[in-house]
């Protein structure tokens, strides 16, 4: 059984990120090749594109956010946000990595050793990257993931252009759900997601597309972790959607799982030079993930009274203003 200086299993955001950031004997494992099988809506802060050197997968830039919850509200962005290829994303990524990779599906872990359906690998440092399912942690811990927490979103692209981002909480669309408009160009990204736990929402996707004057074409989507989890299981980094980094409210799980990812890699570095022993390198990434449990709790705070339409309006056009929007949005981009 071959040892490797880290395991990362799972190789969308999170385990890119971190495979990106490591040097060494790494083992990147993932049941499909890097770049397909696309879920996410693909929007992010143009800066995390930038900085993750990707600026050539962006399809279209965006300075407002147009909030439809549900009277329309504009929204002016104190950051760009992008829509971006993710394909291209993963695929500029992986051509760069100094990491060996496997196309397999991982089974579970026991101590230091990842059970996969093409052998079985040891490494002291291990990173949870398997998406809201978390694989591993779930071999270990069978209740580590809490279904209540899961939203499920669906979504399609249709020829349909905008210059703006839509974002839509309003029942007639989806009830205890969200709606969004995401264009990428000479087409757009149309989706909607329930957070009362229903899959069954090809019905208000298709309903929601028709009143743009669209159908629907071939859908992708899957469920959403909201709510923050233990980042730390036994000795498994838990990183992304596997550690429910998903913020609530906006389910924006780009950016943490990347930003995390490249954290974790950090420590996981010092760890594979010997500047660190792992049961710290452990607690120290525990604790900078907890540093944002609070807003994670304010956010989850306010996603239940938004997506059942109780807000005061009064509050909603508040929140909305040029002065109180963009201190939420400061705020928000401290998570």
């Amino acid at each position: 059984m071959h040892e490797y200086d880290a395991i990362i299993a799972g190789a969308s955001f999170a385990g890119l990120a971190a495979a990106d950031s490591l040097e060494g004997d790494i083992l990147l494992i993932d049941r499909k090749e890097i770049g397909t099988r696309q879920t996410s809506a693909c929007g992010t802060f143009t800066s995390v594109l930038e900085e993750s050197g990707c600026k050539n997968s962006i399809m279209q830039e965006f300075d407002t956010l147009t909030l439809h919850i549900p009277d329309e509200r504009k929204v002016e962005l104190i950051e760009p946000i992008s829509t971006f290829d993710y394909e291209k994303f993963c695929k500029i990524i992986g051509q760069r990595l100094k990491v060996k990779t496997l196309k397999a599906s991982v089974k579970g872990v026991a101590g230091d050793v990842v059970f996969t359906d093409s052998g079985n690998f040891s490494s002291q440092c291990i990173l949870d990257c398997t998406g809201w399912r978390a694989v591993l942690a779930s071999s270990l811990r069978q209740d580590y993931v809490d279904k209540r927490n899961l939203a499920f979103g669906l979504e399609s692209e249709v020829d349909y252009t905008d210059d703006s981002l839509h974002l839509l909480v309003d029942p007639e669309i989806i009830q205890q759900g969200a709606a969004w408009i995401f264009p990428i160009g000479n087409k757009s990204r149309i989706g909607v997601a329930s957070y009362a736990g229903k899959t069954q929402i090809l019905p208000q996707l298709r309903g929601f597309t028709r009143t743009l004057g669209h159908e629907i074409s071939k859908t992708h989507g899957g469920y959403i972790p909201f709510g923050l989890r233990e980042p730390v299981v036994d000795n498994l980094f838990m990183v992304g959607d596997s550690a429910g980094m998903a913020p609530p409210t906006t389910s924006e799980g780009i950016r943490p799982a990347i930003n995390f990812g490249r954290e974790c890699a950090g420590i996981v570095q010092g760890i594979i030079d010997g500047d660190k022993m792992l049961k710290d390198g452990l607690i120290e990434y525990r604790d900078i993930v907890n540093k944002s449990k609070n807003r994670y709790k304010w956010l989850l705070n306010m996603q239940a009274p938004l997506l059942d339409n109780i807000v005061p309006g009064t509050i909603k056009k508040a929140a909305c203003s040029s002065i109180f929007s963009k201190i939420f949005q400061k705020m928000y981009l401290g998570i």
